[in-house]
């Protein structure tokens, strides 16, 4: 009966043994994003690429985590420090070591994620963020999250909002125009009323 329970948890302990080296291998197994043939290389550069290509992607996502992680950081020691008065969330980062203008941008990244629930915001980079915010209140909702979700962001952001300038210069053009109409409408009564007045 012994050696019977002892074979059946044997052979158990060595299919999980036999697993954990599967998933170790899939784990450690890489499909390129790249095609290298492109670049000419020899094949053990080629390799040595595959492995940049696949360490750099694993650095990136750990900086948009780290990045997701301090601007929930910031944000809460904002609101915690706002109640003691201006100037404290300053000195606070700064006595860490961080820059304003970082500090400041992951806050902005912060609030859009808050807003928009979208994790895609802290992979944009920082000049299409800035895009973003100015023209945030001149765009829909949608056309925030179409600005996200495209995989050309500044691309995007660029078109709406030229599509908001030529909006604009359009409006400003007919409000211009409407002024110029309502000032000979005003004329033209002020000469009815003296035509009227001398017949």
């Amino acid at each position: 009966m012994n050696k019977k329970m002892s074979s059946v948890s044997l052979s158990v302990v060595e299919k999980m043994k036999k697993r954990t080296e599967e998933l170790k291998q899939q784990q450690n197994q890489y499909n390129s994003k790249i095609d290298y043939s492109q670049f000419n290389l020899n094949e053990k550069d080629t390799e040595q690429m595959k492995i940049y290509e696949k360490n750099a992607i694993f650095h990136g996502k750990e900086i948009i985590k780290n990045n997701m992680e301090l601007s929930k950081i910031f944000y809460e020691a904002q609101k915690t420090l706002s109640k003691y008065g201006k100037g404290s969330f300053g000195k606070w980062f700064e006595s860490l070591g961080f820059k304003r203008t970082f500090v400041y941008m992951c806050l902005k990244r912060n609030s859009l994620f808050l807003e928009y629930k979208n994790e895609k915001i802290f992979n944009i980079p920082e000049k299409t963020l800035n895009e973003i915010s100015k023209i945030k209140e001149k765009i829909s909702n949608n056309e925030i999250i179409e600005i996200l979700n495209s995989e050309k962001p500044l691309d995007t952001v660029k078109s709406l909002s030229g599509n908001r300038i030529n909006e604009s210069t359009e409006l400003e053009k007919l409000q211009k125009e409407i002024k110029l109409l309502e000032k000979k409408l005003k004329e033209l009564k002020l000469l009815e009323k003296k035509l009227i007045n001398n017949s």
